[in-house]
């Protein structure tokens, strides 16, 4: 599929509130999956890079749509977790607890699979760095929106 239709179908997903977070996820895991994949040299590598890129975008999504938990509840904007427990007004504490659980076996299960097809790669710049990213930085961000802590503020611009 192209972007501009894999992007339309994330919009109608969402406008119509889908209360499947794996299907609501599916939309931006295939555009990074072929994103990805355009980056491939050669069959295998464009292979390996689509499912690098299926897996980092679900991921993306997800964790995403985890960390916003609050903030649409607030504002009464589509979110899939919510939609799906029927919590679009005032969660609490504890409902909210509930979703990051429900969401943790998800998350860690796509991480992991971003991860093996990660060591498939093969890097030829900056692998300490992307290393870095994939195997502690993503993990740390997981960790952070399923403990429930608020995100970083920016700083404010002078």
């Amino acid at each position: 599929q192209d972007i501009a239709g894999l992007m339309a179908r994330q919009s109608q997903l969402e406008a119509s509130h889908c209360p499947r977070p794996d299907d609501a996820a599916e939309p931006t895991a295939l555009t990074l999956s072929s994103l990805c994949k355009a980056l491939g040299e050669d069959e295998r590598s464009q292979r390996v890079l689509s499912r690098f890129g299926y897996f980092l975008g679900r991921w993306v999504y997800l964790c995403d749509a985890l960390d916003d938990l609050q903030e649409d509840a607030a504002q009464g904007s589509y979110n899939p977790y919510l939609t799906r427990r029927g919590l679009m007004a005032s969660p609490t504490p504890q409902e909210l607890g509930e979703l990051r659980q429900e969401a943790a076996g998800s998350l860690n299960l796509t991480l992991a699979e971003l991860e093996k097809t990660y060591d498939l790669l093969t890097i030829r710049q900056f692998r300490p760095i992307l290393d870095n990213i994939v195997s502690l930085g993503l993990r740390s961000v997981q960790l952070r929106i399923l403990s429930g802590k608020q995100k970083k503020q920016e700083p404010e611009a002078i």
